[in-house]
């Protein structure tokens, strides 16, 4: 484990609209120089392949995933969970994968306790089948980075 490491990862499909919002942000992340230049911070796109966030949580302290989920708000909300919110949610959750990020979380943990995750899930407008995400989610993209590098500073003072 690289020690203090925080590991942002974005997941969702480009093909599926709204879905795309998880890699969009890390691209957006990616842009801040500031921010992606700090050594304490890795940047992941993971696209369609929740699975990957295991390899991401035995490298990292703290992982941070950004991901849709079927969440029954209105376009472009967000929520923040623990660990512990994701498993109590994982019912009301629908996520666009077949193995759903709440697997790989739980998989990652039972082998490498002990790491803090923080799951964003954004609810999409729309997941068909198109290029773009919807205006009313890239509206929510600055709040969602703000948040985002939130999560990051309290960590660090923690």
């Amino acid at each position: 484990m690289d020690e203090g490491c925080t590991s942002i990862v974005g997941i969702g499909n480009e093909l599926r609209g709204d879905d795309a919002i998880g890699g969009f942000i890390v691209s957006l992340l990616e842009k801040d120089r500031d921010f992606a230049d700090d050594g304490g911070i890795k940047l992941y796109n993971a696209g369609q392949d929740p699975f990957s966030i295991i390899s991401i949580i035995e490298k990292s302290e703290r992982v941070i995933i950004i991901d849709c989920a079927m969440m029954n708000r209105n376009p472009g909300d967000y929520e923040i969970m623990d660990y512990e919110g994701i498993k109590h949610n994982k019912d009301h959750l629908r996520f666009l994968h077949s193995f759903s990020v709440a697997d790989a979380v739980s998989i990652g943990l039972e082998l490498y306790p002990g790491r803090d995750i923080r799951f964003i899930g954004i609810q999409p407008k729309n997941t068909a089948v198109k290029l773009g995400i919807s205006p009313e989610l890239l509206s929510r993209t600055g709040k969602i980075i703000k948040c985002i590098k939130n999560l990051v500073r309290e960590k660090r003072d923690e």
